[in-house]
C-alpha cells in the first residue's frame, strides 16, 4: 500500500518532536532545495526520475513545491542518493547519517521517523482512523517519542511492525481532539525531561489529565484485536499450574501476615475475572471482591457473575484511583500487572500515588498489598506502561507508610511457563516476562 503522508506534515510531527538548532546550515535549507541536493547527487532530474520511478515532470514539480511528496517517495530517494531520511524529510541531522542529539533528547533517527509514518498511513487507511492531517502530525510524534525512548532503554535498534502500529493506534484513537493530543506530548515532554524539575508539583493538572488520557487508552487498548486475544487466553478461569500455586502460596502468606484465617480480598483490575474464578472454586475462607476499569473486562466478568461462577455483584467496573470501598474495609489489595497503567511520578499526589493513597486508605491495618509490575526503569508511553524496580518500590512504599516484606524478580518465562510472545513484538519480550513481585503491609 502506498503510504500517503506528506513530507510537510512530517516535518511539521519532526519539528514538534526535536530541538532545532537554527545555525546549522543543512536545516536552514527548504524541502526543495535539499531535493535538489539529491538531485544533484545521483546526475539530475531524469536520473533521479528513472531511480525512484516516477516522471521528469513530477520531479520538477517535486522541486518546485507544486507537489508533495509521500514517504515511500522519501524512502526511494534517499536510498539512491545516499543521505539521510531524516535529514531529507526535515532537515535536522547530517546529510549523510550523522545525528546530532542533544544534552536531554536521544539522537534523532530519521529512518525510524520515516518508518512509523509509513505503517501509521496505512493503518489509518486501513481502519478508516479519524485523524484530520494536524493530528495526524502529532500523533506520529507521540510514535516517535514512545518507540525511541524503548529503543534508548533497551539500548537497541529495531524497526516498528504493523502490529505495534495497530495497538499504539488504538490508544491514540481514544484522543478525539487536537487539544487531547496537545496535551499527552506536553506532558510526555514534562515526565521525560523534567522529572527532577522543583516546580513539577505545580503541573499536576497536567499530570491528572494524562492520566486521564492514559486510563482511557488503556480501555481502547482491551477493546482492540490484541486485547482480545490476550483476554481469550485468559477465560475459562484456568489458571496455569504455576500461576495457580503461586496464588495459593500468596493466600497463605496473607493468612500469615494479617494474622486472620478469613480474608477480605479485592483484585485491582481483575481483567476477564480468571483470578477471581480460581478463588471462588478453591478458597472459601476468601471473600473477594473485583474491580476492573475496561468495558471488556467486565462484561467477561458480568458473565462469571450472571452464571454464578463468582458471586454476584462482586466486580464493580471502576478507577483504581477512586475506590468505591470504605476505609480500612479490606485485608489484601491484589494488584496483578495492573497499577503499571499509572505513571509514578514520585511527590505529585497524581497517577500511581494516587491509586497508593487509595489502597492505603482501604487497607485494614496489617493488611497487604500485593503488587507486580514490570520490571524495569521509566515508562513506555504508548502502552501506556510503568515500569518499576526495587529502589522505586521500597521510594513509594515509604511515601505511604507500608513495609516491603516481600520482594522478588520472576522471570515468567522459567517460572510459570508463560510468555506473552504471541501477542507483543520479540524486541519487548522482556518487558513483559520479566516483573517484579512484592508484598507491602500497612
Amino acid at each position: 500500500m502506498n503510504a500517503g503522508v506528506s513530507l510537510r506534515c512530517c516535518g511539521y510531527a519532526y519539528r514538534n518532536t526535536m530541538q532545532t538548532q537554527k545555525n546549522n546550515i543543512a536545516f536552514s535549507l527548504t524541502l526543495p532545495e535539499r531535493l535538489g541536493v539529491c538531485v544533484d547527487r545521483v546526475g539530475g532530474k531524469r536520473a533521479l526520475a528513472g531511480l525512484i520511478g516516477v516522471s521528469e515532470s513530477q520531479i520538477f514539480r517535486y522541486l518546485n513545491g507544486l507537489n508533495e511528496m509521500t514517504s515511500d517517495k522519501l524512502l526511494a530517494v534517499a536510498r539512491v542518493a545516499k543521505v539521510d531520511p531524516g535529514w531529507l524529510l526535515s532537515g535536522e541531522g547530517e546529510m549523510q547519517g550523522g545525528m546530532r542529539s542533544s544534552d536531554s533528547r536521544p539522537a534523532f533517527r530519521g529512518e525510524l521517523l520515516v518508518q512509523i509514518t509509513q505503517l501509521f498511513e496505512e493503518l489509518l487507511v486501513e481502519f478508516e482512523k479519524p485523524f484530520n492531517p494536524r493530528q495526524r502530525a502529532r500523533a506520529i510524534t507521540f510514535l516517535y517519542n514512545a518507540l525511541r525512548h524503548e529503543e534508548t532503554m533497551r539500548a537497541s535498534t529495531f524497526e516498528p511492525h504493523k502490529s505495534e502500529m495497530l495497538k499504539y493506534l488504538n490508544f491514540l484513537a481514544e484522543l478525539r481532539t487536537e487539544d487531547e493530543l496537545e496535551i499527552l506530548l506536553n506532558t510526555m515532554n514534562l515526565i521525560e525531561y523534567s522529572s527532577n524539575s522543583s516546580d513539577l508539583q505545580s503541573e499536576s493538572q497536567l499530570l491528572r489529565t494524562w492520566c486521564n488520557l492514559l486510563v482511557r487508552g488503556m480501555k481502547g487498548y482491551y477493546s482492540s484485536y490484541p486485547g482480545q486475544l490476550y483476554f481469550e487466553r485468559r477465560t475459562g478461569g484456568n489458571l496455569e499450574p504455576a500461576v495457580a500455586l503461586g496464588l495459593q502460596n500468596t493466600v497463605v502468606e496473607a493468612c500469615t501476615l494479617t494474622g486472620k484465617k478469613e480474608l477480605d480480598w479485592l483484585d485491582l483490575g481483575c481483567g476477564s475475572g480468571r483470578h477471581l474464578q480460581h478463588i471462588a472454586k478453591h478458597m472459601p475462607n476468601i471473600t473477594a471482591k473485583g474491580l476492573e476499569l475496561s468495558h471488556l473486562g467486565f462484561n467477561m466478568c458480568k458473565e462469571l457473575m450472571d452464571s454464578q461462577k463468582i458471586p454476584a455483584q462482586s466486580v464493580i467496573q471502576g478507577d483504581m484511583r477512586q475506590l468505591p470501598f470504605d476505609n480500612e474495609s479490606l485485608d489484601v489489595v491484589f494488584a496483578y500487572m495492573s497499577l503499571h497503567s499509572l505513571p509514578y511520578i514520585r511527590g505529585t499526589g497524581v497517577g500511581m500515588e494516587e491509586a497508593f493513597s487509595e489502597i492505603t486508605r482501604t487497607l485494614r491495618q496489617n493488611g497487604i498489598l500485593v503488587a507486580v509490575f514490570p520490571y524495569g526503569n521509566g515508562k513506555d508511553y504508548a502502552m501506556p506502561r510503568q515500569y518499576m524496580n526495587e529502589l522505586s518500590v521500597e521510594t513509594i512504599s515509604a511515601s505511604f507508610g507500608l513495609k516491603v516484606k516481600n520482594l522478588r524478580i520472576i522471570d515468567q518465562t522459567t517460572e510459570t511457563g508463560f510468555t506473552t510472545s504471541k501477542l507483543i513484538p520479540d524486541h519487548m519480550h522482556s518487558a513483559f516476562n520479566t516483573l517484579i513481585w512484592c508484598i507491602l503491609q500497612k
